[in-house]
């Protein structure tokens, strides 16, 4: 290698390939988005309606359905929300690309 040596303090060494950078680029960190909803109100008792990163648990009492007249409330939670490295289509930390040298002794 010589007196070239690359700092790659901090950063995820990732094999080259599949959606990695071209060699020597560095990567932000991202994470695929993560979403769900809880649908809960006042009305015919059952357990509210919930799906995604969501579970219902009922601690005590009835859970409510939502009402056809609308009472009640929907919460709906997407994390691409919180910007560009909340929506990607992998997760992954800060990373660069590089190839493995693997030396074989006998």
């Amino acid at each position: 290698m010589g007196a070239r040596v690359p700092d790659l303090r901090g950063l995820f060494l990732r094999g080259l390939g599949g959606e990695s950078a071209a060699l020597g680029v560095s990567q932000n960190d991202t994470m695929r988005p993560i979403t769900g909803r809880i649908i809960a109100a006042n009305g015919t008792p059952h357990s509210p309606i919930s799906n995604g990163a969501f579970s219902s648990v009922l601690q005590s009492g009835t859970w409510r359905a939502l009402t056809e007249a609308g009472n009640g409330i929907s919460v709906d939670m997407n994390s691409a929300l919180l910007g560009p490295n909340y929506s990607g289509t992998e997760t992954r930390p800060v990373n660069t690309a590089v190839r493995y040298l693997i030396k074989a002794m006998r």
